[in-house]
């Protein structure tokens, strides 16, 4: 029964792959929601959460996995359901870790607050905070305060001084550092809001004077 399990999703993840490579979807927002076939997906992704050992499949399952994850990155039914599997979620979430899957990698780390995963898979918060991918390190550092909030001053420090990204990117890391302060309830966040300038982006600027919108994707 497990195997069926597992072969119905492989099956299921490599129709999606031949999709994907049907297509041009480079220059198509949220290519992957034109997929017909999500349904199936969901079904099986759950069937085997619920009906297979999360240490008892290969590598090249949990690969698969996590790329399907990455793939329903707008809908995110998928990464919904895992923080009630902890063992699934946990194992996923640090295979993830070597995985050139950007968009797997935020959503583990949105959730990581959700999931009662052992201590070792919540330290996973770290690698997620240090990715080179921007949006994975910014949504790192917006759940930090619900993780380990005795980090959010130094990780705060970081981000704003780093000038590692350009342009609006840079004030998204900005807007993120006012955020996780303002959660972590961390009297730094007077010091950083009044650094933003007039030269910052008008929703920066209203976030600084404590009135605007906390959205880090506005």
């Amino acid at each position: 029964m497990e195997n069926e399990l597992i072969e119905g999703l492989l099956e299921e993840i490599h129709q999606f792959r031949l999709f994907a490579d049907s297509i041009d979807y480079r220059d198509c927002y949220a290519w992957e929601c034109n997929y017909d076939g999500w349904g199936d997906i969901y079904r099986l992704f759950e069937a085997v959460l619920s009906g297979v050992a999360a240490d008892r499949v290969s590598g090249h399952v949990l690969e698969q996995m996590v790329y399907i994850i990455a793939r329903d990155n707008e809908p995110e039914h998928l990464i919904d359901v895992l923080p009630g599997y902890p063992e699934w979620f946990g194992i996923l979430c640090r295979h993830s870790l070597h995985m050139d899957e950007p968009e797997a990698r935020w959503q583990f780390a949105d959730r990581l607050p959700r999931a009662e995963v052992t201590n070792g898979c919540r330290r996973c918060i770290i690698r997620f905070l240090e990715d080179e991918d921007e949006y994975v390190s910014r949504r790192a550092l917006l759940v930090l305060p619900r993780i380990m909030p005795g980090k959010v001053e130094a990780y705060a420090d970081l981000f704003w001084n780093r000038r590692k990204y350009s342009g609006e990117l840079e004030q998204y890391q900005k807007l993120a550092v006012l955020t996780a302060l303002k959660e972590a309830g961390s009297p730094q966040w007077t010091k950083y809001a009044r650094l933003v300038g007039q030269g910052d982006e008008e929703w920066l600027r209203l976030a600084a004077a404590g009135c605007g919108p906390q959205d880090v994707r506005p």
